[in-house]
């Protein structure tokens, strides 16, 4: 699924979802059989709240999306993309303990769920935690082997390259590094590459990287997650020239949405 970009260098979050197909499971969550015991027109409400809840969060107009999301919750405390929402403003608050406590809740109900476990990885890696955040990432990445072209798959791999740099993982990072070229059809090689420019101390090199990559995707929306993961990780300092990473917003989390 293509993100969905919101608002430049901060929080931002994808559509919201609702994929309620049980046909696999041996028994029904206990989110869904709330959610069949509401009233119609309860239930109709509580659509209206979430529905709320994303678009106020759009605006970035946290503590009011925050009531909104309350509001939902006395009707169903533990839905799961409601959860994902709260989690995701409570790092926009830089609140990330309890963003972090919200996720592992969400991975209680909904457990192995490669949404759920992204979102606990970008909690990790926007406080710098790079062994965490791999964790998280490449557990993703086992839940997605067959889908290696899913942006979802391409970021974690992103992130677990950079984290791999951090933690002066070299032979780790050169394995990812030699699995995409030119061809492949995705930022993710162009960004592997400013990166590793940069580290070997060839800073021009690195920033030419990010204008080839802004060449050859002219939709910029594209490349927002993949220029957040350098601020996240503090490179966009060194190729902007702008602040430390704190003032670059390194908490822009790409908050997957839980598939119910």
């Amino acid at each position: 699924m293509p993100f969905v970009r919101i608002f430049s260098r901060s929080l931002s979050i994808l559509i919201i979802s609702f994929l309620l197909s049980f046909s696999f499971a041996e028994t029904v969550p206990q989110y869904m059989i709330d959610l069949e015991n509401l009233p119609k027109e309860e239930r109709k409400d509580f659509y209206k709240h979430l529905s709320e809840a994303k678009r106020l969060f759009s605006q970035q107009r946290i503590i009011e999306a925050l009531d909104t999301i309350g509001e939902a919750e006395t009707m169903i405390p533990e839905f799961p993309s409601l959860m994902s929402m709260k989690g995701a403003c409570y790092v926009e608050l830089r609140d990330f303990d309890t963003a972090k406590r919200i996720f592992k809740r969400c991975n209680e109900i909904v457990p192995n769920n490669h949404s759920v476990l992204f979102n606990l990885g970008e909690v990790s890696f926007v406080q710098a935690r790079w062994k965490d955040s791999q964790t998280y990432f490449k557990k993703v990445n086992q839940l997605l082997k067959n889908a290696p072209e899913d942006p979802i798959y391409l970021l974690s791999e992103f992130k677990n390259y950079i984290a791999d740099k951090k933690l002066g993982n070299n032979d780790a990072a050169k394995i990812i590094e030699n699995k995409y070229d030119y061809t492949f059809d995705s930022p993710i090689y162009y960004f592997i590459n400013a990166v590793k420019e940069f580290e070997a101390g060839n800073k021009v090199e690195s920033q030419s990287c990010l204008q080839r990559a802004k060449t050859v995707y002219t939709n910029l929306g594209m490349l927002d997650p993949w220029q957040d993961c350098l601020i996240e990780s503090g490179y966009i300092k060194s190729f902007y020239g702008g602040g430390d990473r704190e003032e670059a917003g390194g908490t822009s989390l790409k908050v997957k949405p839980v598939k119910e």
